[in-house]
C-alpha cells in the first residue's frame, strides 16, 4: 500500500536531501515551505544574507561551522598566520571533513576528487585557490595592518600556552621545595637569639627532631641577617 505524504513530510525530505549535497543554510522544514511559496510568487528563491560589511561568500555563509573553525584556527596561529597556512589547513582539514560529512568519501577514495569538485560547484567554486583563501581571510577580518602600541593579542588559551603553563606549574612546585624559606634552630640557639633580639620573642614552630632534639623553625623573613649567616 502506497504511503501518502503530506506537505510537511515532503519539505522534511527536501531538507534531508539538501544535507546530502552540502546545503546547511537551514535546519527547519518550515523554511523549505516558505522558500517554495516565494518561488511560486517570484519565480526565484530569496536567500537572506547579513547586511553590509558582514556579507560572507556563499561557502562560508552556508557552512557556519566551517566559518567558526577557520576563525578559531586563525586566532590560535596569529603569530605565524599567512594565506599559505590557511590554504593548507583548508585543503588538509576543512574540505576533507566537509566531503566526508556530505558523501562519506575519504581523501584516499577514488571518488573523493569528483565529490570535492561537485561540492565546491554548489557554492559557485571550481577550486579553492590562494586568491580565494585570501578573500575569505579578509571577510573573516584577518588582515595585515600597521602595528600599534595598543595592539594586544590575547593568547592565553592557545594550546601551546596552556601546555607550557602546566609544565611551568609543575616546575614551580618542584623548585619551591628547594627554595631557602625556612631555618631550623635548636631550642638553645633559639633562646640565645631571642635574648639578643635577632628573632621575635615566643615565635617559631617548636618540634622534636628524629633524634629527639628540641627544635624551633623560623621563616627567613622573621630572622635577622646575622642568624641567616650563622
Amino acid at each position: 500500500m502506497e504511503i501518502v505524504k503530506n506537505w510537511d513530510a515532503y519539505c522534511e525530505e527536501a531538507l534531508q536531501e539538501g544535507y546530502m549535497i552540502g546545503l546547511h543554510s537551514t535546519k527547519n522544514s518550515r523554511t523549505i515551505h516558505n522558500w517554495y511559496q516565494d518561488f511560486r510568487k517570484e519565480g526565484k528563491i530569496k536567500v537572506n544574507v547579513l547586511p553590509g560589511k558582514h556579507n560572507l561568500p556563499p561557502f562560508l555563509q552556508q557552512n557556519p561551522d566551517v566559518t567558526i573553525a577557520l576563525k578559531e584556527f586563525g586566532r590560535e596561529h596569529l603569530h605565524e598566520l599567512s594565506v599559505e597556512l590557511f590554504l593548507v589547513h583548508i585543503h588538509d582539514k576543512i574540505l576533507p571533513k566537509l566531503v566526508k560529512d556530505t558523501t562519506n568519501a575519504d581523501p584516499t577514495d577514488e571518488r573523493y576528487k569528483n565529490d570535492l569538485v561537485a561540492l565546491l560547484g554548489i557554492f559557485g567554486l571550481s577550486l579553492v585557490s590562494i586568491s580565494t583563501v585570501c578573500q575569505w581571510m579578509k571577510c573573516l577580518d584577518f588582515k595585515f595592518q600597521v602595528r600599534k602600541k595598543c595592539y594586544y593579542v590575547d593568547g592565553h588559551k592557545k594550546p601551546a600556552t596552556v601546555e607550557y603553563r602546566k609544565q611551568f606549574i609543575h616546575r614551580y612546585l618542584t623548585y619551591k621545595w628547594l627554595a631557602y624559606r625556612w631555618i631550623q634552630l635548636t631550642e638553645e640557639e633559639s633562646t640565645e637569639y631571642e635574648n639578643k633580639g635577632l628573632v621575635p620573642q615566643n615565635s617559631g614552630y617548636h618540634y622534636s627532631s628524629d633524634t629527639g632534639i628540641n627544635m624551633v623553625e623560623y621563616h627567613v623573613d622573621s630572622c635577622s641577617k646575622e642568624v641567616l649567616l650563622c
